[in-house]
C-alpha cells in the first residue's frame, strides 16, 4: 500500500469541464513516448482524444479519471482507471481488476509527492468497487514509471517480449 496522500494536494473526479486539461496532459504522455519510440508512435491527427470518449470514462460506472487539481496551477496530473473483469479459465478462477491505463504527471510538478496522491486515490476508487488488485502496464523505455509503481509495491506479472523482423530495430 502506498504512503498515505498528502493532505494539501485535492484529488478529485474529473469533470467534462476538464476535457482541456486532460488532453494537454496526455498530450505530453503522448509526447514522451513518440521520442522515444518513434516507430510505434505517431502525433495525432486532430485532438489529442476524443471528448466523446474521455466523456465515457469520467462517466463510468467502470472508469473514472481522477485529476490532481493544484490550486494555483489547475490540473496537474491525472490518472485514468479502469475496472475490467479477467474470465475463468480452466485453470484460474474469473477476478476484476483494476488497471491504472494512464498515470500523468505535469512536466514541471514532478517529484512532488502527486504521483503518490494519485495511486493513493486509485486504491481508494478500487476499495470502493469491491476490487483488490491493481493493475499498470509501463514501456521498458518508461524507466521513471517503472521505478515508481516498484516504489509503491507492484511487482512484475508478467514480461512481453518482441521480435522485429525489420532490420536496425530500435533499442529499448
Amino acid at each position: 500500500m502506498p504512503p498515505p496522500r498528502p493532505s494539501n494536494l485535492p484529488i478529485r473526479s474529473a469533470r467534462s469541464a476538464d476535457y482541456d486539461s486532460i488532453c494537454t496532459l496526455i498530450a505530453e504522455l503522448d509526447r514522451h513516448h513518440r521520442v522515444s519510440r518513434p516507430d510505434i508512435f505517431r502525433e495525432p491527427i486532430g485532438p489529442t482524444r476524443d471528448r466523446t470518449s474521455i466523456d465515457q470514462l469520467i462517466a463510468g460506472p467502470n472508469s473514472t479519471i481522477l485529476v490532481a487539481d493544484h490550486p494555483a496551477h489547475g490540473i496537474i496530473g491525472l490518472i485514468i482507471l479502469i475496472a475490467k473483469p479477467i474470465p475463468a479459465t480452466i485453470v484460474s478462477d474469473a477476478r476484476r481488476i483494476v488497471e491504472i491505463d494512464q498515470l500523468i504527471v505535469a512536466t514541471a510538478h514532478r517529484r512532488q509527492a502527486i504521483a503518490q496522491a494519485q495511486i493513493h486515490a486509485a486504491t481508494a476508487w478500487a476499495a470502493q468497487h469491491a476490487i483488490d488488485n491493481i493493475e499498470v502496464t509501463a514501456w521498458s523505455f518508461n524507466r521513471g514509471a517503472i521505478a515508481l509503481y516498484r516504489k509503491f509495491g507492484f511487482q512484475p506479472k508478467i514480461e512481453r517480449f518482441a521480435l522485429s523482423l525489420t532490420p536496425n530495430p530500435p533499442t529499448s
